[in-house]
């Protein structure tokens, strides 16, 4: 709040200091260095050769996180506690003599009772696996006994689901392949869902997910595979506030999900008034130490500084302010001292015509 405060009663100087309404801070370095506020801003001059390090230094999304989520390999789904299988066993080559089991239930321990095999431990495997096993408990018996081993009811398998979606709670795995943006479309989300900032807790790690990414530009790695014991987290859209002042208005520009770039904020959210100087476009921001304030400066009277900002990401709490042309403030100050003037003198003319 202090640093607002500070903001607030440095544009009340700027404009106190003028003649007219509006405010003015100079955009050349040398009146920049001889300004009563040099020795509380660092003023950075934005141009091509800076733009990628700026953008990258002031960055609020982490260029990479610590924890990468890999990349899903082949899915297959494990045996658990608490699931049903169904086994059948062929005793002719035509199948018509066979003795099934339908409903064989892994107890806690992942085992299960099969005649003639006795218990076998079948937690962690797969029914493939599971078959081959039974095969060769039953070659003592059988001869070449053939086996089909398949998941009748899936109960020892689950994910979670929180936060802004309309069903929270377990979702089941089963041996169906399901991705995050599944589990979000069978849940379903509420409107305040920020789907920019989904988090996924695995393994004892976290990671910060963008499904936005994947719905928009195909990115599979931001649609991950959702395996047994995953929490999902749907955080809820923050709103966001930019102050402006200077010849954009004196107001609040909220905005939620991804930070914008100050291209897409100026071309979507602000109206420029004609006596802008467009050379003076500057965002100020408190600075990670809090000593300083940094104070970015952006000359769009240069054409392509409107594409090198978009990747100027503008952060919750920026100010942005726009200056007002110098030339135009003279003529503004002129214009409204030579106005008394100019009617006086018109006056004095109609009662000299009137006489």
């Amino acid at each position: 709040m202090k640093f607002y405060q500070s903001i607030f009663y440095f544009f009340v100087l700027l404009s106190g200091c003028t003649v007219v309404d509006g405010m003015h801070f100079p955009v050349s370095q040398e009146f920049q260095k001889a300004s009563i506020f040099d020795d509380q801003l660092n003023i950075i001059r934005v141009n091509a050769s800076n733009i990628r390090k700026i953008s990258e230094a002031t960055s609020i999304l982490p260029p990479k996180p610590k924890s990468i989520l890999p990349f899903d390999e082949q899915y297959t789904y494990k045996i658990g506690p608490g699931d049903v299988l169904k086994i059948n066993l062929w005793q002719s080559i035509n199948g018509s003599n066979s003795d099934s089991l339908a409903s064989i239930v892994v107890n806690d321990k992942g085992k299960i009772y099969y005649p003639f095999a006795g218990e076998v431990l079948v937690s962690g495997l797969t029914t493939n696996e599971i078959r081959k096993s039974l095969t060769k408990k039953l070659s003592s018996f059988i001869k070449t006994p053939q086996i089909d081993v398949s998941v009748a009811q899936f109960n020892s398998h689950r994910a979670t689901l929180v936060g802004s979606v309309l069903s929270p709670g377990q979702i089941p795995i089963t041996n169906v392949p399901l991705t995050l943006l599944d589990s979000l479309n069978n849940s379903g989300i509420k409107e305040n869902a920020d789907l920019s900032s989904v988090i996924l807790r695995r393994d004892k790690k976290e990671y910060k997910i963008n499904i936005n990414q994947f719905i928009s530009n195909g990115v599979k790695r931001e649609n991950p595979q959702i395996i047994p014991d995953d929490v999902i987290i749907v955080n809820q859209l923050k709103k966001k506030l930019i102050y402006t002042f200077g010849e954009i208005g004196v107001g609040e520009i909220t905005f939620t999900g991804d930070d914008p770039s100050l291209t897409s904020l100026i071309a979507q959210k602000v109206v420029i008034k004609q006596r802008a100087d467009v050379r003076g476009v500057f965002v100020f921001r408190k600075t990670n130490s809090g000593s300083l304030i940094d104070v970015y400066q952006f000359a769009f009277d240069q054409p392509a500084m409107l594409v090198m900002a978009q990747a100027f990401e503008m952060r919750d709490n920026d100010v942005l302010f726009v200056t007002s042309d110098p030339i135009t403030r003279w003529n503004d100050t002129l214009s409204k001292i030579m106005s008394p003037v100019i009617s006086t003198i018109k006056a004095q003319a109609v009662v000299e015509a009137v006489n």
